[in-house]
């Protein structure tokens, strides 16, 4: 965890600078678009920790953990003085159906470039039955319909392509736009008890665990946990807010009639902050099978 984010008290200006600071979760699988935290962004996310009702009033209470770190991205873009936001959700229709859509469309004052910028966060657990090969499509999603190899696929054949398509390039020319560069950002947590990574994995990310729900009982230590839930999956508890303290059993007691799997966090006490530790999914028996997560 990047030191700024255990400076931070409003958990949505931390998830602000967590986008700014967490690795993404593969190396040079795709183009990406550097954003480094400089003292300015720096200076501007603790100013917004001090008055975080503008990032609040526009992020509102987005439920959907997507569409929350879409606005998140947004609120940035449209606020830093590096980019000027051209477009967000900009939709291509051919034959009056939807073909695509481009996250965002961006002016970088920096490369003095138009940047189309794909963006996603997820979450992924190894499984791999029987000992069979690993690849990226044992990187499964709580809703295992979702994998890694699927989103990488998606992300670099599909989305990021976009550009190319000629309604595409009408839709774009509207604007002013003749070439664009696309870039992709996919940042997230990948769960292993085994450590073992995927090919091409940023190892400045942590593995964390995830169990069965009979696992858990053994693999699990006394302590005290918080259930995690969407949309502040983002970033690590850092804070001295009340929450619902759980303990060990409460977990398994919660787990007991889950059709997906959950996520939660290990907490310790320090000074007056509730600090996360660890955090890890609890899978029921009844998973991978296809789920809605």
């Amino acid at each position: 965890m990047h030191p700024l984010l255990s400076q931070l008290r409003d958990d949505t200006v931390r998830d602000l600078a967590w986008l700014l600071t967490a690795p993404e979760l593969l190396q040079k699988s795709y183009a990406q678009l550097p954003i480094r935290l400089t003292s300015r962004r720096e200076a501007w996310l603790r100013q917004l920790d001090r008055q975080p009702q503008p990032l609040h009033e526009q992020i509102g209470k987005q439920k959907r953990l997507g569409q929350y770190y879409e606005a998140l991205w947004c609120y940035f873009y449209q606020q830093d003085a590096q980019f000027d936001l051209v477009a967000h959700n900009l939709q291509v229709q051919v034959n009056g159906r939807t073909a695509g859509e481009f996250d965002f469309i961006l002016y970088d004052h920096l490369q003095q470039r138009f940047i189309h910028q794909e963006v996603a966060i997820k979450f992924y657990l190894y499984y791999s039955p029987c000992g069979a090969a690993e690849n990226a499509g044992s990187w499964l999603g709580p809703n295992s319909r979702d994998t890694l190899q699927k989103k990488c696929t998606h992300l670099l054949n599909k989305q990021s392509r976009l550009s190319l398509q000629p309604e595409a390039k009408a839709v774009l020319a509207e604007k002013g736009i003749d070439l664009i560069t696309p870039c992709i950002s996919l940042k997230g947590y990948l769960f292993n008890p085994a450590g073992s990574v995927p090919q091409g994995f940023n190892r400045e990310n942590r593995i964390n665990p995830w169990y069965f729900l009979h696992e858990a009982e053994a693999q699990l230590t006394a302590g005290n946990f918080i259930a995690l839930h969407k949309p502040h999956w983002i970033n690590a508890i850092h804070h001295s807010k009340s929450q619902h303290i759980i303990n060990k059993q409460n977990v398994l007691d919660e787990m007991q009639t889950a059709g997906t799997p959950r996520l939660f966090a290990r907490i310790k006490q320090q000074k007056d902050l509730l600090v996360e530790t660890e955090r890890f999914f609890i899978a029921p028996a009844c998973w991978p099978a296809i789920t809605a997560a």
